[in-house]
Parts: structure tokens; sequence; C-alpha cells
């Protein structure tokens, strides 16, 4: 066999291949470095990829960090407070849970500024749990590379046929190591 193409790499990567050609793909994968750096580099991005946390978590998206995240750290928040999240090495990723009234709420905003006012993001109809009356925000240690400081300020809106209603305003204060 002569080196696969990266289509069919990233097919056997992603489990796609039909499985005459996965085993020929396979013999071939043990015997050439070319191939298996190519599978190695795209089975990395994969991990990377299924890993990577969007910026506001659904319920299901919550309970599977919660689960193989043991030593999460989680801070809850109701309307007017601030909370204080510590990430470092041993802790590189935790979630802010923003609690407030969502009941009867239909769409969602979330929004976050630095402590100068600058807008740091704004998300649109982002996922809630109305039962539970929160958003569940994941928190990377990597954030302080946005290089904003360690406050930000976090606004929850609802969007209503009068135009959007703030629901609750938090302080998010990072401690990162």
């Amino acid at each position: 066999m002569t080196c696969a193409s990266l289509e069919t790499i990233a097919g056997w990567v992603l489990g796609e291949l039909p499985e005459a050609q996965a085993i020929d793909f396979e013999e071939h994968y043990f015997v050439c470095s070319t191939c298996f750096a190519r599978a190695e580099r795209l089975l990395e991005l994969e991990r990377t990829l299924r890993s990577a946390l969007p910026p506001v978590l659904t319920a299901e998206r919550t309970r599977e960090l919660v689960a193989r995240v043991p030593a999460l750290t989680e801070v809850h928040l109701y309307p007017g407070e601030r909370g204080v999240i510590q990430l470092g090495e041993a802790a590189p990723l935790g979630v802010w849970y923003l609690h407030c009234d969502l009941q009867g709420v239909s769409s969602v905003d979330l929004e976050a500024h630095s402590a100068r006012g600058e807008t740091l993001f704004r998300f649109a109809d982002v996922p809630f749990d109305a039962q539970r009356g929160l958003v569940a925000m994941p928190c990377h240690l990597h954030y302080r590379a946005l290089g904003t400081g360690p406050e930000f300020h976090a606004r929850l809106s609802s969007v209503e046929a009068g135009g959007p209603r703030v629901l609750a305003e938090y302080v998010l204060d990072h401690a990162l190591s």
C-alpha cells in the first residue's frame, strides 16, 4: 500500500472507514512512520476538539464535565454577588453557575465586560436550565492569556418583545496561578 490520503487517515481517525479499508490502513500505519505521524497528529486534534468546551454549557455537557473532571472547581453565584474561582496547573478548569429566576424566559443572552468596561464577549441565546435557574459557564486557566485582568462583569438578559431585560449581574474574579 502506498501512503494513505489525508481523507483516508481522517476517515480512520473518525471511525468512518469501511472495515476492509480500515484493516488495510492499519497494516500500513504500523510500518510507515509518515502515515503514523499524520494519524497521530489527527488523533491529537480530534481529542482536542472533542474536549473543547463551548463558552456556555448545556445541562448535559455540564454533567459530562463534572463526571469527567472529579476535581472540577465549581462556583455558584446569585444576582449581585461577587465570586472567586481558583484555577492553576492542578485545577485548570472550573465552572461558574450563574443563578437567577429563569421561569418563563424563552431566550437568555450572556455578556461579559472587563473591570474597565471593555466588552470581552457577548453570546446570544445561550443554553440555560430554567428549572434549576442557572447558566453554566466554563472557565479555563488559559483565560489568563486574554490580558484583561482577573475580574469580569457578567450580565444575563432575556430577549422580550419590548427589548432586552437584564435578569442578573455578577462579578467573576479569577485567581489564576
